[in-house]
């Protein structure tokens, strides 16, 4: 959320974050005052906000924060094309409708250029979220939508929830043409090893992918859905068939 709202011009008024922003590098000194495990209050009040804008609606304090008077905004894009809409939005909230609008249809055309270079047929891909608990995409995550409109199938579209826990056997039965392995490049080159040794002589290629770019829906996102696909069209020439 920081991210958006620097991108749109509002990275003055913002006076607290959450705990793990780390971009942009500016906000990393300012008051760190909600969690995954909630608001803290006392903090976030001292620093009078007007507006707070969460992830989800669940979050621990929200809703005391909301009843103390602050104005709340719950920002849960489920896909690409709604992450735009919602920098539109937070553009509004913060009072910078213009410059966020300009943004949101800057980063549309770039989608729908994206859009226009699918791969042909698309490549099957195991993107890993997780190695330990082993963690693949599953229906309704917000990456089974960045790996559709890249132009891949997520071969774990089916499985029975968004964030499946899955077994090394069922990745080498899904038979994917390409690993998406997500991390540091020593991390992914590492990642990248355990598959080789899993798969043997028939493993396919793996692309490491910026992280911090496709699982954040901010403006840098379509940067990472760039990356993603170019490394798509890559390695699908070099899957063995």
């Amino acid at each position: 959320m920081a991210e958006v709202l620097a991108a749109v011009g509002a990275e003055g008024d913002v006076v607290g974050v959450v705990q793990h922003t780390d971009e942009p590098a500016s906000m990393r000194r300012l008051p760190r005052v909600a969690s995954a495990r909630g608001v803290a209050l006392e903090a976030a009040l001292r620093l009078e906000p007007t507006l707070a804008i969460a992830y989800t609606a669940g979050l621990p304090g929200l809703r005391r924060l909301e009843k103390l008077g602050v104005r709340v905004a719950v920002s849960h894009p489920r896909g690409v094309s709604e992450a735009l809409d919602e920098i539109e939005r937070i553009g509004r909230l913060a009072g910078r409708p213009r410059r966020a609008g300009r943004l949101a249809d800057g980063l549309r055309g770039r989608l729908e250029a994206i859009r226009a270079r699918r791969p042909r047929p698309p490549p099957r891909v195991f993107y890993e979220v997780a190695a330990e608990p082993l963690i693949g995409v599953g229906p309704g995550n917000f990456l089974d939508d960045v790996l559709r409109e890249a132009g891949a199938v997520n071969v774990f579209a089916d499985a029975p929830v968004a964030n499946p826990r899955v077994s090394v056997e069922a990745v080498l039965r899904a038979g994917p043409d390409v690993l998406v392995l997500p991390g540091e490049p020593r991390q992914s080159a590492e990642r990248a090893r355990f598959w080789r040794r899993r798969f043997g002589a028939q493993a396919p290629p793996h692309l490491p992918v910026p992280p911090d770019l496709l699982h954040r829906p901010g403006p840098r996102l379509i940067d990472g859905l760039e990356i993603l696909q170019a490394g798509l069209l890559e390695r699908s020439a070099e899957a063995p068939r």
